[in-house]
């Protein structure tokens, strides 16, 4: 795993063949973005998570992040 971007941001990565950019917005109910995107570089090539913190509830942030580790983490036991 090269890169790991849990938080949002407005940036273009390149890596080998792949570029990206992560955009997101708050929206309109919260004052933080809850959101969390998992970029990750593997053996068959760029793997991309976006995950909502919408249903979280008041963990919003932590649901959000906890679930692309867990999503990246049953891709490469798989």
């Amino acid at each position: 795993m090269n890169v790991i971007s849990t938080r949002l941001s407005n940036s273009i990565k390149t890596y080998e063949d792949y570029s990206y950019l992560i955009v997101s917005e708050c929206g309109n109910i919260r004052q933080k973005n809850e959101d969390s995107v998992g970029v990750f570089h593997t053996n068959y090539g760029l793997l991309c998570i976006v995950c909502d913190g919408l249903g979280g509830g008041l963990s919003g942030e932590f649901a959000s992040k906890s679930s692309v580790e867990r999503i990246f983490k049953s891709f490469i036991e798989s």
